[in-house]
């Protein structure tokens, strides 16, 4: 049974894809659906990607089978010339690559990742920031070299957060150009391949240059405090003020072992190559071409 034609990336929620689209949606040759529709089992449906991949000037599309309810419970695959030929098997992996990397690093640029962390409001890391600048005339009086060291670690947070979003607003507003260009054509070429991959891996160390900085500045920010609260006087009752602020934000800051752990699954696998692998193999290894 053949699925709608509808395309792959066109599953978000967060952001209106349909908006970014430079042409409609392409139908499927012919040819193609002809050999997609004699690989599909009883009880299975199956969707053509509307994106298509180009390989020494020839030409590839990917078939997907799945059976109802879960869409996502794939069933197998098939790789098809335009002329409605099939790769041998071991021929496959590089149209397999291509297709589904740019689809999977689009929609976490576009859908999952991206939108999640621009839209994360900026207005406490620039409160943190003006009110640590608030305290530095206080540590520079001070002439305490450890509490220069600590205070500028704790500056370290305000700062990369903000500018790791505006870096991050400029992959995804990259992303939607990459999106348009893509559906001009919906031709996927090694080149564009490789740019978008270039985005994605970019994002993705952002995401984890974030995390690093609010974990990995814990005891910093504590060593800060700690000498902070010392070199304050009792008479200074702005700054005792200011520091009671400054000790909420790192309460506030404190991460708990779900982030904790995430932070550690990113560092290891920024890509999250090794943490895909298992999924890759098996959708691989379902792939319906001839085996030789």
């Amino acid at each position: 049974m053949e699925q709608s034609n509808q395309l792959v990336l066109m599953g978000g929620r967060e952001m209106n894809l349909k908006k970014l689209m430079t042409n409609p949606l392409p139908d499927p040759l012919a040819q193609v659906k002809e050999m997609a529709k004699k690989y599909c089992y009883s009880g299975e449906k199956y969707k053509i990607y509307n994106e298509h991949a180009e390989i020494d000037r020839e030409n590839y599309y990917m078939v997907v089978y799945w059976k109802e309810p879960i869409k996502e419970s794939l069933t197998g695959l098939l790789i098809v010339r335009e002329d409605g030929e099939l790769l041998p098997f071991e021929e496959c992996f590089e149209v397999y690559k291509l297709l589904t990397g740019v689809d999977t690093h689009l929609k976490t640029i576009l859908i999952h990742i991206g939108p999640y962390w621009i839209q994360k409001p900026q207005f406490v890391w620039h409160r943190l920031k003006r009110l640590l600048e608030k305290v530095y005339p206080a540590v520079e009086r001070s002439k305490n070299t450890e509490l220069e060291r600590a205070y500028q670690g704790f500056l370290e947070i305000p700062s990369v957060m903000l500018s790791t979003h505006e870096e991050m607003k400029e992959v995804v507003e990259r992303g939607k150009k990459l999106f348009s260009e893509l559906t001009t054509d919906y031709l996927i070429t090694r080149d564009f391949y490789d740019r978008v991959d270039h985005e994605h891996t970019l994002l993705m160390n952002l995401v984890a240059k974030q995390l690093r900085v609010q974990i990995e500045t814990d005891q910093v920010r504590r060593e800060f405090l700690n000498l902070f609260q010392r070199q304050i006087p009792l008479w200074d009752i702005i700054n005792q003020l200011r520091y009671l602020r400054l000790f909420q934000y790192h309460r506030k800051l404190k991460v708990d072992k779900r982030t904790y752990e995430g932070y550690q699954d990113i560092r290891q696998d920024v890509k999250r190559y090794e943490a895909n692998r298992p999924l890759r193999e098996k959708q691989i290894q379902s792939i319906r071409n001839p085996r030789s």
